[in-house]
């Protein structure tokens, strides 16, 4: 008798596995086996070799690529969405599109049971990759035009953090990284204003990013409360509101582009801890080359 593994593609991992549970991923090649003891699916190449020794300087979580506890950047919060200009089918950075090139697909590296998969089916409003950009780090360019849908939407109705790497390629152009509302639902949100008002919540006043660098933009909410910092420290604006979360676009929404370039995005359905945040920061600073402050 001959027995194989059971199979199954790295976003339809077992939302309810069991201790040695193994599987074979049909779209990466990989062996996954669930670990009990430290609630991770631990992950190896078909020449044996384990992933989760590997990707020192990767950010690590249970379910994604890397999931080592002991790595230099671990944090113990899955993100449900995951993109990473430097992985852009979110699982072998080997098969990024030529520098130039259009993209057509953003893959979450996430490890989520969930796909967001982002596309964009019309080549005209495809962005580009590069694959120097961001402290020499690759970098998805969008032009004001270009979007990308996810094929699921990602909504959250309750604490949730988001994350960006991303510049903007004009000093007015704000950065906005979650949108919500009846009007502008379902995006993540960069929205060109000559005003001195924009918004990341429905009608409330958001602090405008005027930056032509790379940053981390983050925004938190805990209940109805939102705060929104610049590169970690405190706070620099916050806000209340109840409206549901909604992700479902990258660059793009109504007659709003972002003119620019995106490294990584990174939605979590909780409020990460400020030591978390921090870790992504170090995360982020090391392979970019920025100056994040300690979250607080």
């Amino acid at each position: 008798m001959v027995e194989t593994l059971t199979t199954c593609t790295a976003s339809s991992r077992p939302g309810s596995p069991n201790d040695g549970d193994a599987l074979f991923e049909t779209d990466t090649n990989r062996i996954i086996v669930w670990d009990d003891n430290d609630s991770v699916w631990r992950v190896y190449n078909s020449d044996s070799i384990a992933l989760n020794t590997l990707g020192t300087n990767e950010l690590h979580y249970p379910l994604g690529l890397w999931s080592s506890a002991s790595a230099t950047h671990y944090i113990s919060v899955s993100p449900e969405i995951h993109f990473d200009a430097s992985i852009m089918d979110g699982a072998d950075s080997a098969n990024n599109p030529s520098d130039g090139g259009s993209v057509s697909s953003w893959g979450n590296r996430s490890g989520s049971s969930t796909s967001y998969t982002a596309t964009q089916a019309s080549a005209g409003s495809q962005p580009t990759w590069a694959s120097s950009s961001n402290g020499s780090k690759p970098a998805v360019i969008f032009d004001g035009g270009d979007k990308l849908t996810l094929a699921n939407e990602w909504t959250g109705a309750g604490d949730f953090t988001q994350i960006t790497v991303s510049k903007s390629d004009h000093a007015n152009k704000a950065v906005v990284t979650a949108e919500v509302g009846s009007a502008y639902a379902s995006t993540v949100w960069w929205r060109y204003s000559g005003n001195t008002d924009d918004y990341f919540l429905g009608n409330r006043d958001a602090h405008r990013f005027e930056t032509e660098t790379f940053h981390m933009h983050t925004i938190t909410r805990t209940g109805t409360t939102y705060d929104i910092r610049e590169n970690g420290g405190s706070a620099i604006n916050t806000a209340t509101d109840s409206t549901t979360v909604k992700v479902g676009q990258i660059g793009n929404i109504y007659l709003e582009g972002h003119d620019g370039d995106i490294s990584e995005i990174l939605v979590f359905n909780s409020q990460l801890s400020n030591s978390n945040l921090s870790k992504i920061g170090d995360y982020i600073d090391a392979k970019y080359g920025l100056s994040t402050a300690t979250f607080s």
